[in-house]
Parts: C-alpha cells; sequence; structure tokens
C-alpha cells in the first residue's frame, strides 16, 4: 500500500518539550531562497557526521526535530487577486506571546485563529500559510465559563467495535492542557491541505517559559493590525503626510513601547504633544485635535447646508 507519512496530521512531528532553548528560526531559514513543497521540506535527512559523542547526536537530531516542526518557509510569494509579488521581508513571520492565565478559551481562540491565519495583515491569502508565530504560555490556567469543563467532551472512534471514546474538557486540562487548546484552534480553521501548516504556527506550553526566548516574542495587543509591505522603512511620515493620501501608516505600540515613543509622537502638520499631555489624554480615554485641524473640521461643518432651513 501506499505510504501514510505526512497524511494525515497525526503524523505530524508533535511540539517539542520545553527543556531546552531553540535557534532563531531566521537563522535556520536564512539561506533558502526559493519556495519548497511540504514533502521537500520534511524530506531533508539528518547530516551524518562521523566523529561525534553520544550527546551531541542526541541534541543536534533534536534541533533536525524541531526544524521539522516548523511550517514550510515562505521566501517569496505571489498573490493569487492582484499577481502581486512579495519579497522575503514582507512574507516575514513575527513571533508574539500571549498570557493564557484567567483567558476564557473560546475568545483566547478566536484571537489565535485569526493571527495564525494571517488576517491581520495586508497581504492575507487564504492559499497561503500567511500568519505568524504565537507562543502561548500559562495554558494550564486557562479560564472557562459556564459549565464547559464538566459538559463539554471530546470523542473519537478507536475503529473497532464499541471503541468509541470520550474525555471531558475537566480531564483533559488536568493531563493535556495544551493538546485542548490545539484542538479548539483547529476546528475554528479551515478545514484544507494547510490547516496542519498553520497549527504549527501555534507554541502551547505549560507554565510561564517558554524556549523561544531567542525570537524575542512581543506581547498580542488587543487590536493588532501590521504595516502595509509595499511602505518602505523609514518612509512612513513622508507617505501619511504627502498630498492627496488617504491612507495613514498605522503602527501598534504595546504598554512597554509607548513609554518609550511618547516623546516622538508628532502630528501631519508639525504639532508636537508633550508627554504630560498625552499621558492626560490617555488616561481620559479620549482624542485631541490641534488648532489647525479644529479650524478645517469647523469650516467644513460651516459649508454643509442646512436641511431644516
Amino acid at each position: 500500500g501506499r505510504r501514510a507519512f505526512g497524511r494525515l496530521p497525526k503524523h505530524d512531528v508533535p511540539p517539542l518539550p520545553n527543556h531546552r532553548p531553540w535557534p532563531r528560526v531566521q537563522d535556520i531559514t536564512s539561506g533558502i531562497t526559493r519556495n519548497m513543497k511540504r514533502k521537500e521540506w520534511l524530506g531533508q535527512p539528518m547530516p551524518f557526521r562521523k566523529d561525534e559523542t553520544k550527546e551531541e547526536r542526541k541534541a543536534r537530531r533534536e534541533e533536525h526535530l524541531f526544524r521539522r516542526s516548523l511550517p514550510v518557509p515562505l521566501p517569496t510569494a505571489t498573490l493569487h487577486g492582484p499577481h502581486t509579488r512579495l519579497a522575503a521581508e514582507s512574507t516575514h513571520r513575527r513571533w508574539w506571546i500571549v498570557d493564557a492565565t484567567d483567558k476564557p478559551m473560546g475568545r483566547l481562540a478566536h484571537e489565535l485563529i485569526r493571527v495564525v491565519l494571517g488576517k491581520h495583515k495586508p497581504i492575507y491569502d487564504p492559499s497561503m500559510v500567511m500568519g505568524d508565530f504565537v507562543v502561548v504560555t500559562n495554558v494550564d490556567k486557562m479560564g472557562f465559563t459556564g459549565k464547559k469543563l464538566q459538559q463539554r467532551k471530546r470523542r473519537w472512534h478507536t475503529g473497532y467495535l464499541g471503541g468509541l471514546k470520550e474525555v471531558t474538557y475537566e480531564d483533559m486540562m488536568k493531563t493535556k492542557p495544551e493538546q485542548l487548546l490545539r484542538m479548539i484552534v483547529s476546528f475554528g480553521l479551515p478545514k484544507n491541505n494547510l490547516r496542519r501548516e498553520r497549527l504549527k504556527l501555534l507554541r502551547i506550553f505549560v507554565g510561564p517559559g517558554h524556549p523561544h526566548e531567542a525570537e524575542r516574542p512581543q506581547p498580542l495587543p488587543m487590536f493588532l493590525k501590521t504595516k502595509s509591505p509595499w511602505v518602505a522603512r523609514g518612509k512612513e511620515d513622508a507617505a501619511g503626510a504627502g498630498a492627496g493620501s488617504s491612507g495613514a501608516v498605522f503602527e501598534v505600540y504595546t504598554s512597554e513601547d509607548m513609554s518609550q515613543r511618547l516623546e516622538d509622537l508628532t502630528e501631519v502638520d508639525g504639532t508636537k504633544w508633550d508627554r504630560a499631555e498625552i499621558e492626560r489624554v490617555i488616561e481620559a480615554g479620549g482624542t485631541e485635535l490641534s488648532e489647525e485641524a479644529r479650524k478645517q473640521d469647523e469650516e467644513i461643518y460651516k459649508s454643509i447646508p442646512d436641511i431644516d432651513k
């Protein structure tokens, strides 16, 4: 018969345990310049070395398994709609981190599905794996609303007569909480051949630690929207301040970055904001306009005819 390896999600390389730090993905895939098929990416053998100890070979095999657990690199891509070619800088996969402590299961899975699918990017394509890596910690402290822990169950069949098995979410949280969250996220992904590749972007760990410190993952904000890849770095201000430009380039600031970038906030017309004014506006929960922007709004409102008259 035909070999079934790589045809089902159960044959994929399982997530490696959290016992050692792993190298950066960019260092592993830096030499790849062309797109590879999944079978070609998984079929790369581990090179043989003659003079090495048993411990060195074991460590090298672990790195080889970590390489196999990564999705297929995407150095270049062509969007199917506009047929736009993207370089490696545009298809670069970022790293985010989420703390699952006391977060409801459904809302957490919704955030992870959006990032894994890549819908937060303007280059989203449903036929390619455009998502980012997400590291989830403290999955054993994930929250559930209502009686979902006791009522909801996972069912599967062994294939033999009377082989229907079931286990409640409560029992799975005690034994394998990372497998439970992975299963819930897989339910929300499209059922096609890309689902197993997208699930490889999800890195779930029990406890606060994780082996991907070398990637320097950023905290996942509540509203995530990345920049357009067609705007070059260092030219965002010129693109936003150009005459007739309707779309500005927005950037997501986390709480850590906000404290460092408060002094750099400058409007298009050149108005600079002081740190005290910005903190006051943020605490008030509202927005303020500059004098020139307020005058422009007043002129626009005056030019609108009054329908009641």
